[in-house]
């Protein structure tokens, strides 16, 4: 005879994504986003930058000799900088874990340590 109680089942666990499968994937915010394009900016004025001084602009001139190539590399700085703060915050605030963002913060790092470097020759 039944009594009209069904027994008891227990779901079965919620397993999380191991840590090494949240790194290897697309960001997943809006602002892990902002920040892999920014670097994606940052890293093509780089480029505009290295091509500018394959063509002639000398690294010793001053920045006012060559305001094209000034203007790059401190757009690009700027870009980075600006990268990887946003990368920062999306890491810290909404939990990125993405490779991609971990990259862009490594970049701005970067940034930050080549800028000290020149600054302090000067």
């Amino acid at each position: 005879m039944t009594t009209g109680k069904q027994p008891l089942t227990v779901p079965p666990p919620v397993h999380e994504v191991p840590g090494w499968r949240t790194v290897f994937t697309l960001p997943r915010t809006a602002q892990g986003w902002v920040a892999v394009l920014l670097g994606i900016v940052a890293a093509g004025l780089y480029a505009s930058a290295w091509a500018l001084l394959a063509t002639g602009q000398h690294r010793e001139a001053s920045f006012f000799t060559h305001p094209l190539l000034a203007t790059t590399m401190v757009a690009a700085n700027a870009a980075s900088l600006v990268a990887g703060a946003t990368a920062a915050a999306a890491i810290m605030a909404k939990r990125e874990r993405s490779l991609a963002v971990i990259l862009i913060v490594a970049l701005a790092i970067a940034t930050v340590v080549f800028l000290g470097g020149a600054l302090a020759v000067r």
